[in-house]
């Protein structure tokens, strides 16, 4: 047996363990941030005198609220449908998120009360 040879094995996956938390740590502050916006549809979505407003000021309260979360989210992109007393919400939207060597396009499609 080589001894080196274990060494070399053991660096290798240090360095590989270290690039998965790497991407990681990239590529978790985007669904977080997703997480966090569904969250807000959802109680959105609950509110029973949300539905007497303008789909048009609830789409703006949405954007508004992504921008807040570090999401670029157009109130054009938001699509709101008022049934009765009922919401039904979307807000898709995609991130870029850029890495050394490669970059992906992240596409999330946050809604309540479909």
């Amino acid at each position: 047996m080589n001894p080196s040879g274990g060494l070399w094995r053991t660096a290798a996956a240090v360095l590989i363990l270290a690039g998965l938390i790497g991407m990681a740590g990239v590529l978790a502050p985007p669904y977080v941030r997703n997480w966090r916006l569904q969250e807000y549809l959802n109680s959105l979505a609950g509110d029973p005198n949300l539905p007497s407003l303008p789909p048009e000021l609830i789409a703006s309260k949405i954007s508004h609220k992504a921008a807040s979360l570090g999401i670029a989210l157009d109130a054009s992109s938001v699509h709101v449908v008022i049934r009765g007393a009922r919401l039904a919400i979307r807000a898709p939207y995609a991130v870029r998120v850029e890495m050394p060597g490669y970059a992906v396009d992240l596409h999330f499609r946050p809604e309540a009360g479909v």
